[in-house]
């Protein structure tokens, strides 16, 4: 009888192992994983088009394969070409092929005032709220890649964002595929 315990007790704990073992598996095939492996090892952005910074910005945002010039909607995925000056003049940024130097993941948070969902309930529903105006931030998870090119060396980052949510648990960075498609044919990555 002993015998018998001794080896269930062996069989649960190797079951126990594989489980952990495939979960372990699981977890370096997640989209997040294989999308900064894909980005850490050697990908290159390239800029298809002439593209313009506006005066007085240091950055543009690239959505849906456009340009955008207003405002970028902060439920679809986004990426924002970023350079390393702020002129009084517009910057025009030349057709080019970026080293991708370094990627890491990065957390923005957005914080939203409360009054114009107040507003848009017209008092009919009250909003719970801690004594002032505000709600918990948005989320949104973002790569960001450090960029290099000996030709254009003021252009410094790609920041690519994914939808944003109001749980930072459930807000994930982009896929490639995603990031793709928010550059559309305005650029790339290779």
């Amino acid at each position: 009888m002993k015998d018998l315990a001794a080896n269930g007790m062996r069989a649960a704990i190797g079951l126990m192992v594989l489980v952990l073992l495939s979960g372990c598996a699981a977890l370096g095939s997640h989209p997040t994983t294989r999308t900064w492996q894909q980005l850490r090892g050697g990908m290159t952005f390239v800029l298809h088009q002439p593209v313009t910074i506006p005066a007085e910005r240091s950055s543009l945002v690239i959505q849906d394969g456009e340009v955008i010039h207003g405002g970028a909607s902060r439920y679809r995925p986004f990426c924002e070409l970023i350079v390393d000056r702020l002129v009084d003049r517009p910057q025009l940024i030349e057709p080019d092929r970026f080293t991708i130097e370094q990627v890491r993941g990065q957390t923005r948070f957005t914080q939203r005032d409360a009054v114009p969902l107040r507003l848009a309930a017209l008092a009919s529903f009250r909003l719970a709220s801690s004594g002032d105006d505000s709600l918990p931030p948005d989320v949104t998870e973002t790569w960001r890649m450090r960029l290099h090119s000996s030709r254009q060396p003021h252009v410094i980052l790609l920041i690519c964002g994914g939808e944003e949510d109001n749980l930072e648990r459930l807000a994930e960075p982009p896929t490639l595929a995603q990031m793709r498609a928010a550059l559309g044919s305005v650029a790339s990555l290779q």
